[in-house]
């Protein structure tokens, strides 16, 4: 019986929904909600230059009314317009399509990440993003 390898550009998800730096916490919130995703990937103005990620991880504490955004709802506001620029993650850990899923996995265990940027060899250029779900769905499929 031969063994192949599975590849990340089998499962990855495709149909990408990005924002750019200039997008606001409140529409990354709203991107996440209305598309029922957990990671949005930030991109340049080209439309396709990687620059960073956001998680509904990252965006928990703007979702969480904190005293003063009980007491003060105009500063509560204005928080939500802040730009991605200034709280999405950046120096991203990214696989390439060609990569295995087993290796692609192993990032993901090993800094505890539940989506990685699949970006073309040897650019910043996004093509895709593997998530802990497209793992679970391939699980799904082989048990």
């Amino acid at each position: 019986m031969t063994h192949t390898t599975l590849t990340v550009d089998v499962i990855m998800s495709r149909e990408l929904r990005t924002l750019n730096r200039a997008h606001t916490v409140k529409q990354a919130l709203e991107a996440l909600s209305g598309y029922d995703i957990r990671h949005v990937p930030v991109v340049e103005e080209d439309g396709v230059t990687l620059a960073g990620l956001v998680s509904d991880r990252d965006l928990r504490e703007y979702t969480v009314p904190t005293l003063v955004q009980v007491r003060d709802p105009g500063q509560h506001a204005a928080l939500l317009e802040t730009p991605l620029d200034e709280v999405m993650r950046v120096g991203l850990l990214c696989v390439e399509p060609g990569d295995s899923v087993r290796a692609a996995i192993g990032v993901m265990l090993q800094y505890r990440v539940g989506a990685v940027p699949v970006v073309e060899p040897g650019t910043k250029r996004l093509c895709g993003i593997l998530s802990y779900v497209d793992v679970l769905k391939l699980a799904a499929e082989r048990l």
